[in-house]
């Protein structure tokens, strides 16, 4: 062959090997209205037709380019990729997106239990960027392979939005029955098919439920996974979410969103174990009850006991979000009855929910030892040795030991219903206690309290509660009951005793007892508990610290940054009322305390006339102090509707009284009412008539105001000055005041109030701006000069004061003006 010639045969030779081992390309693009022929120019307009219009990859590769859009997958038009689609002779089959855009097989059109959106059985085939979406509510696969091929890939593809079931916050809880989602299936024997390879896929927002990201099945040959990436993906877990709805069922119920529980007894019962291993184990997660809107009338208390929270996890019964939940008591026969019950418990969180219609039943008595005891009901208590307890964000109201408003108007000892009540009975001491948020109201309690901590309870909060319209004592705080050493004989008497609790931010009010002067708050026999920010009025008093049972201590307490006023006695009562107790170490600091001894005719009715007054000159001081040892009494606040300011009664010692500042009804420091007991026996046989004379004689309050006049050792009152030409004096000077030295501009006013004050000398001014209900809403403190000094708001709506009438008061060592003024 001459050379000529050879040239020819090997450029025919590389022309047919260059045709050989060259890609052949198709395109499918949705979007064309007319099929064409697979080229870029003319592509295919739908899936079926670049399937089974592309050739084999026999003689080179061949590649079917998806251009952007949406292809449907319907039971018609599954892509079936089998041995007719096979590479041969190492040649590829590949389906791919056009580079730069997204191509979804979209499978939201299968309907039918095991359906796939695409089929490999082939060998040498490989499908890369392409997007497999929306495969839901069945059992099903995204890509199936299975048969004897091999060497088939799946690069950078995308498995998204594949839910078994739609609900994301239930997908994550299939049962055995429920369904299955795999976006790739891998099923073989004898290790065929071999050689498959997922790399650098993508898997967004699966729920497979009893599936898989990749299932396996048999036998197949070797499953390469690299690269992968997973997002939102909701993995099967132990149930730790459960339903309950008054249209539910105890016997067909799972549980589960779509066939709720109707009793909140069987959830708690049966919520969150483990049956596998045939003793039934709680699972090692947080649960929550949601109850569905709606009434729970229950026939039986929820009992929640001791196998809660053993785990260390919380067991959390509320209503479904935005849904309102009844759980109503009325239903209840048996004797003793609660609505909830925890009793020593852990980790549990009530909250919610509304709870309410609870009923002593009058005829449920039984008679021991010649005592008629009488049915007992309570809201929610929590007992035994419980830890780590929440109660928040309930309502809990309507809930009376007699319906008999009669009868109700006088109770006796034993009659008893409480909304909470928090009691230690065991040696072993609840923790951890959280009572947050709640409203609790229309409670008509007998002798028991509307919120009750008693017995061994240590470490307690209470806080950001409204409490009132309650027929007794607000919040307590208690101890060293001897009731319940009665009841619980293996209790030790030293752990008979709440303490280290802290009670904040409450808003109190109405709490009215029909036999006995029922404060909002009251620490009664507790140890170690401060009370801070929390507003008491229309009580029968707003705070009351003290010790009622037989030979015991208690105190270590705080009341700081109260605001107590309007109540029907006075604001505070300080110590025990008992002769074999003591309390002790407390501390009393920038507290206000004002306007008590309210005239209230429809609070005096409820409290049965027992305690308060119609009469204005027949009210009383501001605080009592009873047996109390230890007491630190400092910056606070106190204003009096008369002249009557302190009592000290019985005895105490150790008092330390500093930077007070009081006003009374005259603002006189000359006319000023100090009762004193110096004798022991609870009767103040002593009054001092002057501040200056109390200040002096009991070495108390010797830093502090009254009236915005400081203590004067050589004052009126004391020895040697004249205290009727003092307050005739003062007297005079007040009454010039309200003519000639204040000026107020504007009234009406809208934002900025003006008060022009003028005084001779230099003396401290208090501004306040009171409700016509008596509560203070805005205060300012300052010192003016000689002459006139402006003094004021910029604006009196700062603290979101609604429009109306208000009361202005001024008062100052020579100054004492009160007027009404109309804000607009």
């Amino acid at each position: 062959m001459n050379k000529q010639a050879l040239l020819l045969s090997l450029s025919l030779l590389l022309l047919f090997c260059q045709g050989s081992f060259a890609q052949r390309k198709f395109y499918v693009d949705i979007s064309k209205s007319t099929n064409g022929d697979g080229s870029i120019g003319n592509p295919w307009n739908n899936l079926l037709s670049g399937i089974y219009g592309t050739p084999q990859a026999d003689t080179s590769d061949v590649i079917l380019y998806f251009r952007q859009g949406t292809y449907h997958i319907t039971s018609d038009s599954v892509i079936y990729l089998d041995a007719s689609k096979s590479g041969l002779n190492g040649h590829y089959f590949t389906l791919q997106s056009y580079p730069g855009e997204t191509a979804t097989f979209d499978a939201s059109r299968l309907t039918t239990n095991w359906s796939y959106i695409a089929s490999i059985s082939g060998s040498n085939i490989r499908l890369q960027g392409l997007t497999f979406a929306n495969l839901d509510t069945i059992s099903a696969y995204g890509v199936y392979i299975s048969g004897t091929g091999s060497n088939i890939e799946l690069r950078n593809c995308t498995f998204t939005n594949m839910l078994w079931y739609l609900d994301t916050a239930e997908a994550k809880f299939p049962t055995s029955s429920d369904k299955s989602i795999w976006p790739v299936y891998v099923s073989g024997s004898s290790s065929l098919p071999a050689n498959v390879l997922i790399d650098t896929c993508h898997f967004i927002n699966i729920a497979p439920g009893n599936g898989a990201l990749v299932g396996l099945n048999g036998t197949p040959g070797t499953v390469t996974q690299t690269a992968n990436t997973t997002s939102g993906i909701i993995y099967k877990a132990a149930r730790y979410q459960f339903y309950v709805s008054p249209s539910g069922s105890d016997t067909t119920g799972t549980g589960s969103k779509a066939k709720p529980w109707r009793t909140i007894n069987y959830a708690v019962n049966g919520a969150g174990y483990d049956w596998s291993t045939g003793s039934p184990v709680l699972i090692d997660s947080n649960l929550t009850i949601y109850l569905r809107g709606g009434t729970y009338n229950i026939a039986n208390t929820v009992y929640i006991g001791h196998n809660r929270g053993q785990n260390g996890k919380w067991t959390t019964i509320t209503n479904y979000p935005s849904e309102w939940v009844s759980v109503s008591g009325g239903s209840l026969t048996q004797k003793y009855a609660s609505i909830f019950v925890i009793d020593s418990a852990s980790y549990i969180n009530i909250n919610g929910l509304d709870i309410t219609n609870l009923t002593n039943d009058s005829t449920l008595t039984t008679v021991v030892g010649g005592v008629t005891l009488k049915d007992v009901r309570y809201g929610i208590v929590v007992e035994g040795a419980a830890s780590h307890i929440q109660i928040v964000n309930n309502d809990l109201h309507n809930m009376k030991w007699t319906r008999d408003t009669t009868k109700a108007k006088n109770p006796q000892p034993n009659d008893v219903l409480s909304a909470i009540t928090v009691l230690g009975n065991t040696n072993t001491a609840i923790t951890n206690l959280l009572i947050d948020n709640n409203t609790i109201h229309d409670i008509v309690s007998g002798y028991a309290e509307g919120l009750a901590i008693n017995g061994n309870v240590d470490t307690f909060t209470i806080s950001a509660n409204e409490i009132y319209d309650i027929a007794n004592i607000g919040i307590v705080a208690a101890g060293n009951y001897k009731w319940v050493l009665q009841s619980y004989p293996s209790l030790l008497k030293a752990n008979n005793q709440s303490r280290n609790g802290l009670i904040k931010d409450n808003s109190v009010y109405r709490c009215i007892s029909p036999v006995a002067t029922s404060a909002g708050i009251y620490l009664d026999g507790s140890l170690n508990v401060t009370v801070k920010g929390n507003e008491s009025y229309n009580n029968g008093t707003g705070i009351s610290v003290g010790n009622e049972q037989d030979s015991s201590t208690s105190g270590g307490h705080t009341i700081i940054s109260n605001n107590i006023w309007s109540n029907l006695g006075p604001g505070m009562y300080l110590g025990s009322n008992n002769s074999t107790s003591t309390c002790s170490n407390v501390v009393v600091k920038y507290n206000t305390d004002s306007i008590n001894y309210t005239i209230n005719p429809t609070l005096y009715q409820r409290a049965n006339g027992k305690y308060g007054t119609l009469d204005t000159n027949s009210r009383w001081v501001e605080i009592v102090m009873n047996r109390i040892q230890n007491l630190t009494f400092d910056e606070n606040d106190v204003y009096s509707l008369s002249n009557n300011v302190l009592a000290f009664a019985y005895s105490q010692s150790n008092l330390n009284f500093t930077y007070n500042d009081y006003y009374t009804k005259d603002n006189n420091p000359c006319k000023a009412y100090f009762a004193r007991d110096t004798v022991g026996n609870g009767i103040t046989n002593k009054v001092d008539t002057t501040f200056n004379q109390y200040a002096k004689e009991t070495g108390l309050d010797t830093t502090s105001y009254l009236g915005g006049v400081a203590y004067n050792r050589h004052g009126c009152g004391t020895s040697g000055a004249s205290s009727r030409a003092a307050v005739l004096t003062s007297s005079a000077a007040s009454m010039d005041v309200a003519d000639r030295n204040i000026r107020v501009f504007p009234d009406p006013v809208v934002s900025k109030l003006s008060v022009y004050v003028t005084q001779e000398a230099t003396g401290k001014v208090r501004l306040e701006l009171w409700d016509l209900s008596g509560k203070p809403v805005l205060r300012k403190d300052a010192v003016a000069g000689p002459g006139t000094t402006e003094l004021g708001w910029d604006d009196v709506k700062q603290s979101n004061i609604a429009s109306g009438v208000y009361i202005l008061r001024v008062t100052g060592a020579t100054i004492n003006y009160t007027r009404k003024i109309v804000v607009l």
